[in-house]
């Protein structure tokens, strides 16, 4: 299954650092890129293919001893070109949760301020979902009004998180 996610995350993640699917495997599991981004080793395999069908990496091989050769990835002018444009596209597409994640990981591929207007949309339709928590919460029982409760606890901890990303992508706008 084609993923503009999926291509975007490899091809940024090597841009950042030439990288065979394993090493983006491995990231994905690990570090940073483990909030923004989880893909089964074939996805990615089958995405670095589709990036090189369209020319924006370019694989090498490594030899190794007594293992087979390690393919590692390189982005082309070409991918470098191609990066920012399918960060746009999944901007469009009004992403949320783990695509919002991603791209604010790979922050420097679109303008600070597509990024903080995603973000300030995806802020607005959680105040939205409060809200609508809170006027549903009043017409219900104790029991009831405890889960809705909990709805709107993980609606507000996914503001914060949202703030604290869109301050985090301002301040790359200003570096």
């Amino acid at each position: 299954m084609k993923s503009p996610a999926t291509d975007l995350a490899c091809l940024a993640f090597v841009i950042e650092s030439p990288a065979s699917g394993y090493d983006i495997f491995k990231a994905s599991r690990a570090g940073s890129l483990r909030f923004a981004f989880k893909a089964s080793q074939a996805t990615i395999y089958d995405s670095l293919r589709r990036l090189e069908a369209r020319g924006a990496v370019s694989p090498h091989r490594l030899p190794q001893d007594g293992r087979p050769a390690k393919i590692v990835y390189s982005p082309t002018p070409a991918g470098r070109k191609l990066a920012p444009q399918l960060a746009r596209a999944l901007l469009r597409q009004v992403p949320e949760g783990q695509h919002l994640r991603l791209l604010v990981r790979f922050a420097g591929l679109v303008p600070p301020t597509d990024l903080d207007s995603a973000l300030e949309a995806r802020k607005a339709r959680l105040g939205q979902e409060i809200a609508e928590v809170i006027d549903i919460e009043s017409g219900l029982q104790a029991s009831e009004a405890k889960v809705l409760a909990a709805f709107r606890n993980v609606f507000q901890a996914e503001q914060a998180q949202l703030a604290a990303m869109a301050e985090y992508v301002r301040g790359r706008g200003r570096g």
